[in-house]
C-alpha cells in the first residue's frame, strides 16, 4: 500500500478469502488476526488523509459519468493488447474455468485453498471494477493492469490445484501457445517509440529564434517537454505556473479565472506583429464549425469533464485568432529515427505559423 495506494482493494480481497475460510472452519483467532493485518495497513494509510482530501478539490474537473459497459470494452482491449481477441478470450475462458473449479473444490470437496482463492478472484474483481466506476474517470487500459496480477496468481493457484496430470499437461501446452501468439504483438511494443517530444524538443532549439512564441498544446504534454527544453522558453496551454508533473489543481485555477487566456493571446498578437514565429507543439484544431468559438465562464462544477471541455474551448480560441490574423503556416517534418512507429499518445505535431494580417 506504500507503493500505490489502490492496492488497499486487494488486501481487502485476501482479507475476505482468509475471513471466509475461517468462518468455514471455525477458527475465531486467526479470522481476528487477520483482520488486525488489514486494519494495521489501513492505519498506514491515514498520514495520506490530508493529500488525499486535497485531491478530491480538483478531481471534479476530470470527472465523468462512467458507465458499466465502458468499463468492461476497456478491460477486453487490455486483456487484448497483447495478442488480439484470441488471447482476451482464452483468458476469460481460463477466469471462468478457474472460477467453477474452485466453487467445486470448496463445496463439494472441502478444499480450503480454493476457497480462498476463489473468494478473492471473485471480491478483487469486484471491489476494484466498482472504484473504477465510483473514481468516475475515463477507464485506461493501464488502469487494469494491478487488477490483472492477483487475478493471474489466484488463476493460476486454483488451476495447479487440479491433480490430473493430463490437465497439467494441457495447461502447460496452453501457456506455450498464448505465449508464442502474444510475441509479434509484444515485439512491436517493445519497438515502439514511446514519444517524439524529444524530437520536437530538439527542432525547437534549432529553429525557435529569441522572440518567437513557444506554445505546448493542452498543458499535459509540458510534463515530457520539460526533461529536454528549458520550460522557460515555452509556455503552455493554458498557462501554467509548474509543470513538472501533472497539476490539475493548477488547471483548475486557470477554469475558475476569467478569461485565464487573454494574455496568451495578447503573446500571439504581439509576436505575429513583430515578424517573428509562433511554434505551436501539439493539437491546434479548428473550431468544428468554423465560427467563433464559445468562451466558457468561470468553472463552477457540474460539467463532465470539464477539463476536456475547457481546453478545448481555449484551443479553438487560439486557432480561431491565428487563422484570423496569420498570414501563412506550415507543419514542421519531424523524421523519426529508423523509421519507428511513435505511441499515438504522445506523438506531437509541430507547427511554425508567421504573418500578421488585421
Amino acid at each position: 500500500m506504500q507503493c500505490l495506494y489502490q492496492n488497499a482493494f486487494f488486501i481487502i480481497a485476501f482479507s475476505c478469502g482468509a475471513w471466509l475460510v475461517c468462518l468455514a472452519r471455525k477458527e475465531w483467532k486467526t479470522a481476528w488476526q487477520t483482520g488486525l493485518i488489514g486494519l494495521i495497513a489501513a492505519l498506514s494509510l491515514l498520514p495520506y488523509c490530508v493529500i488525499i482530501k486535497q485531491g478530491r478539490e480538483w478531481l471534479d474537473v476530470a470527472r465523468l459519468e462512467v458507465r458499466f459497459d465502458s468499463i468492461w470494452y476497456s478491460l477486453l482491449d487490455t486483456l487484448q493488447a497483447p495478442g488480439g481477441w484470441a488471447v482476451s478470450l482464452a483468458w476469460l475462458i481460463l477466469f471462468a474455468v478457474a472460477l467453477a473449479v474452485a466453487v467445486f473444490g470448496s463445496v463439494r470437496q472441502r478444499r480450503w485453498e480454493m476457497l480462498y482463492c476463489g473468494t478473492i478472484l471473485v471480491s478483487s474483481t469486484v471491489i476494484y471494477l466498482s472504484f473504477l466506476q465510483g473514481l468516475g474517470l475515463a477507464p485506461h487500459m493501464w488502469y487494469f493492469l494491478i487488477l490483472l496480477a492477483p487475478a493471474g496468481m489466484m488463476t493460476n493457484s486454483i488451476l495447479c490445484g487440479l491433480e490430473n496430470w493430463r490437465f497439467q499437461i494441457g495447461r502447460a501446452g496452453l501457456g506455450l501457445i498464448l505465449t508464442g501468439g502474444c510475441v509479434p504483438a509484444c515485439y512491436a511494443g517493445v519497438c515502439l517509440r514511446q514519444s517524439n517530444i524529444d524530437l520536437i524538443a530538439a527542432k525547437l532549439k534549432q529553429g525557435a529564434q529569441s522572440g518567437d512564441l513557444i506554445i505546448i498544446s493542452p498543458w499535459c504534454y509540458g510534463v515530457s517537454l520539460q526533461r529536454y527544453l528549458d520550460a522557460n522558453r515555452w509556455t503552455t496551454l493554458p498557462p501554467l505556473a509548474e509543470i513538472r508533473i501533472h497539476r490539475f489543481d493548477l488547471v483548475k485555477k486557470a477554469m475558475v479565472t476569467e478569461n485565464p487566456i487573454g494574455p496568451l493571446l495578447d503573446k500571439v498578437r504581439a509576436t505575429l506583429r513583430s515578424g517573428h514565429t509562433l511554434w505551436v507543439a501539439g493539437d491546434l484544431d479548428a473550431p468544428p464549425d468554423g465560427n467563433p468559438p464559445p468562451v466558457y465562464p468561470p468553472y463552477k462544477g457540474s460539467l463532465d469533464e470539464a477539463d476536456t471541455k475547457y481546453f478545448y474551448s481555449w484551443m479553438y480560441q487560439v486557432t480561431y485568432f491565428v487563422g484570423r490574423h496569420a498570414t501563412k503556416g506550415n507543419l514542421v517534418e519531424l523524421p523519426v529515427p529508423g523509421g519507428l512507429a511513435v505511441n499515438p499518445f504522445e506523438n506531437l505535431q509541430l507547427r511554425a505559423i508567421h504573418g500578421w494580417r488585421e
